[in-house]
């Protein structure tokens, strides 16, 4: 069976629009990039959404790239990064943002982060989002995808 992806995630959508202000004030342009309204976004390499999916937390090393204007102790989305096999993917650079991302990428689940959005990026070592809930139930590995 195929993981169902796509080449934007997204979670619910369904928030008006004086409630994505407050959050995200270009909105409109989040939502035709299928981007959620609800939280920020994280996204993981491929390897670091295999661990969490069995039940690990992210690691700043495994995070590649993150919204803008992420603080310590915020709620976030996770996604998993899925290249593509085969074709010439514009590369992801550890520590782009979110809106600059153009690959394919699949939902993992809902954490905490743990610092702002700069120490994903300009730590080496230590925790980056305490993960609350999985998609699902424990998944296995995701070779060949």
């Amino acid at each position: 069976s195929k993981v169902p992806t796509k080449k934007t995630c997204n979670l619910s959508n369904d928030v008006s629009s004086d409630e994505s202000d407050d959050l995200f004030p270009n909105w409109q342009i989040r939502r035709k990039q299928g981007w959620p309204l609800t939280h920020r976004c994280v996204i993981v390499d491929r390897f670091c959404a295999e661990a969490v999916l069995r039940g690990a937390d992210i690691f700043v090393k495994g995070i590649l790239c993150a919204d803008a204007g992420i603080a310590e102790s915020e709620e976030v989305a996770v996604y998993a990064s899925l290249p593509r096999n085969g074709t010439k993917s514009k590369p992801i650079t550890r520590g782009m943002l979110l809106q600059n991302f153009c690959d394919r990428c699949v939902f993992i689940g809902i954490g905490i982060s743990q610092c702002k959005r700069a120490d994903y990026f300009a730590t080496s070592s230590g925790t980056g989002v305490v993960m609350v809930s999985t998609a699902g139930s424990p998944q296995p590995p995701m070779n060949g995808v």
